[in-house]
């Protein structure tokens, strides 16, 4: 059985196909009513199934030319339509002679039912050729006209419905949409996005071509030269590229591109979606950069616990040698330089540390006024009496929580760097203030948590810093100072103490005019300020018995020789589980346990938790050359525990062993 299908819809040629075919009939497609006429002539059918509404002939025309020709018009006629469909469309194929009316989309065994069902000559109602009832042919185009009136200005009203709709969704896009020719000419773009993005309306750029969109420079030909076509073998093409706005700013945008292909497979034109991707890459840079310093961070709390071990040997033997030579000669001033180097270096680790948030800090809540107030004359003394020092208080300024040297580190940094960028004079000037940042600022900067803050703003008026050293000024080692000048540490120590106290800080720098540095200390609210517990010095000299628990044995024989030359009798071991052996043998009981945090097998605090046990009350004085989240996971940064940070010097060990010990120690003269 052959059946021709009349439709200009290439997805309801091919759903009538594959379901025909696929219940044996052989069919054959034809795009219109002229194209079926021409088929009609070429070959025998036994069943006709026609859509109403196509270009060229329409299914009404066909049925009536189908049903006049002699040769034809004893063939089946099926309309299969959901083009605006009436009764009165029914009626009026009915009477041209159409056997059956049935409305898409059809139940596929019910339509193959129907189709069998004519076909065996069960349904066939056709019966009159020509006009079929109608009485002439000037009643027959009468209803012709009205039909088609009817169906083509449904058709219209859907239209406007669609195009609103498009238009709507269209208009509604965040990125910029255009159209174009083949030749890049503008044909269309959603103008509220294109308003917001580039600035243009769109009778501005119709008829021009995108080559204004992009910056001067850009490689213009060759985005988009090979961008995909819309066949759905893929998606459309992306590239990045510089676009210019009609103020004449830039911004770096994100371009999908898409080739439009016409029916015939050729080449109509291009559709480019492009996206602002500036906060994007701001937010990539951010991120990046984050990544670096945290990565820097690592390395920096990995390298700490032994170079500070190093300089802890390095520092006290040095110290005690100084006290065995002729103060003055040149033996002694050799040591001295040696004790500054190992001075320096143990900045320099304390630097990365702050910078990393891994200094182990003493924070408290703090009057900033009064802090500063405190550092102004060591400030002055730092950068010399051609700069003059501006203090501008706040009245009724919020309290913060931080560790006071931490606030002496930021100061004395900045003023060093402002001492530097004005070589002729000029004026330093520390402001502070209440601040609140809101979540319209977050919104911007969604690394700083909306909340109350207090703030510092250290201002000069010296040479500012250059816009392509703004980015990586808190970098650590980057420095714009000559070689030998500087480490690059002070701004990037600035920015891990300030980070390290949940705060925040911004930077404004004009060449030739100076820089201002304004950071952010989070407010403690009412309820959670405390105020600052000093220990009693002990009164006189104290000795004891010490025992050192240190597993280096370079650091544990040099704490050896500086608290026997102390006059403490010193016990020695290297692991936390020969100290308990030791008391739990009933060895004499220590005045006190100097003990690193850090220990193979068993910690620091782990065993100073067994000899309590065993010796209640034994005082212990913890040390270690870890960064601070290490030592805290050991327990040892817990409050009233006694702690130390390597490297220490000899005087700063001294004073903490006689803080410890207290009155439990013997006295001496």
């Amino acid at each position: 059985m052959k059946i021709l299908i009349v439709d200009d819809n290439a997805d309801n040629l091919y759903m009538l196909e594959t379901l025909l075919t696929g219940h044996g009939y052989d069919t054959v497609s034809a795009r219109n009513g002229a194209e079926a006429l021409e088929c009609l002539e070429a070959r025998d059918f036994d069943l006709i199934i026609s859509d109403i509404l196509m270009p060229v002939m329409d299914g009404f025309q066909l049925c009536r030319a189908v049903r006049e020709e002699e040769m034809t018009r004893s063939i089946p006629f099926i309309f299969y339509t959901a083009t605006y469909t009436s009764e009165k469309d029914r009626d009026f194929a009915l009477s041209l002679g159409a056997d059956r009316f049935i409305v898409k989309p059809a139940d596929p065994d019910e339509f193959i039912g129907i189709v069998g069902r004519i076909l065996s000559a069960e349904e066939v109602t056709h019966a009159v050729p020509g006009t079929a009832s109608l009485d002439g042919e000037r009643e027959y185009l009468k209803e012709y006209s009205d039909r088609l009136k009817e169906k083509l200005e449904k058709k219209i009203a859907q239209l406007e419905a669609s195009e609103r709709r498009y238009r709507n969704l269209f208009n509604s896009l965040r990125d910029v949409v255009i159209l174009t020719d083949r030749e890049r000419i503008v044909l269309d773009a959603n103008q509220p996005a294109l308003r917001n993005t580039f600035g243009y309306e769109v009778d501005e750029i119709l008829g021009r071509s995108t080559r204004m969109l992009y910056a001067e420079g850009s490689d213009f030909l060759a985005v988009g030269r090979d961008a995909p076509h819309n066949d759905g073998t893929g998606e459309a093409e992306t590239r990045e590229a510089r676009f210019a706005r009609k103020d004449g700013t830039f911004f770096h945008g994100e371009v999908h591109l898409l080739r439009l292909i016409d029916d015939d497979g050729v080449p109509s034109g291009r559709v480019a979606v492009i996206r602002d991707v500036t906060l994007h890459k701001k937010l990539e840079a951010q991120l990046l950069h984050a990544q670096k310093m945290e990565a820097v961070g690592r390395l920096a709390g990995g390298v700490a616990h032994d170079f500070n071990n190093k300089l802890s040997v390095i520092l006290g033997y040095a110290e005690m040698s100084r006290k065995r030579v002729t103060p003055g000669d040149e033996l002694d001033r050799n040591l001295a330089e040696i004790v500054q180097a190992a001075l320096r270096s143990r900045d320099i680790t304390r630097q990365l540390l702050a910078f990393s948030r891994k200094e182990v800090i003493s924070p408290r809540t703090v009057d900033l006024n009064t802090c500063i107030d405190g550092t102004r004359k060591s400030l002055s003394h730092l950068i010399g009496e051609d700069i003059s020092i501006e203090f501008l208080p706040a009245s009724d300024l919020w309290p913060a929580r931080l560790d006071p040297t931490q606030l002496d580190q930021i100061l004395m940094n900045l003023a060093v760097n402002a001492r530097d960028a004005m070589p002729h004079g000029g004026v330093l000037r520390i402001t502070t203030g209440n601040a609140r940042i809101d979540e319209r600022y977050h919104s911007v900067h969604p690394d700083v948590t909306p909340g109350d803050y207090v703030q510092v703003s250290v201002s000069d008026t010296g040479c500012g810093i250059p816009p392509e050293a703004r980015e990586h000024i808190f970098e650590p080692f980057f420095t714009t100072k000559e070689r030998g000048k500087g480490t690059g540490l002070g701004l990037s120590t600035i920015f891990g103490i300030v980070s390290q106290n949940k705060g925040f800080i911004t930077v404004y720098s004009e060449v030739d005019i100076g820089s201002t540095f304004t950071f952010y200390f989070p407010r403690v609210p009412e309820g959670e300020r405390d105020s600052e517990v000093r220990m009693p010095a002990p009164s006189g000299m104290v000795s004891g018995t010490i025992m050192v628990v240190e597993d280096d044995r370079s650091v544990r024989e040099m704490l050896i020789s500086i608290l026997k030359s102390f006059g403490h009798t010193v016990i020695g071991t290297s692991r936390a589980e020969e100290a308990i052996n030791r008391l739990s043998s009933g060895e004499r009981k220590p005045d006190l346990i100097l003990t690193d945090v850090v220990l193979p097998g068993i910690s620091g605090r782990e065993m100073a938790d067994r000899l309590s046990a065993i010796e209640p009350g034994i005082p212990v004085l913890f040390m270690s050359g870890y960064a601070a989240d290490m030592i805290a996971s050991k327990g040892a940064l817990e409050k009233g525990v006694h702690f130390l940070q390597k490297p220490f010097d000899i005087d700063t060990l001294r004073e903490k062993v006689r803080a410890v010990i207290g009155d439990t120690g013997t006295h001496v003269p």
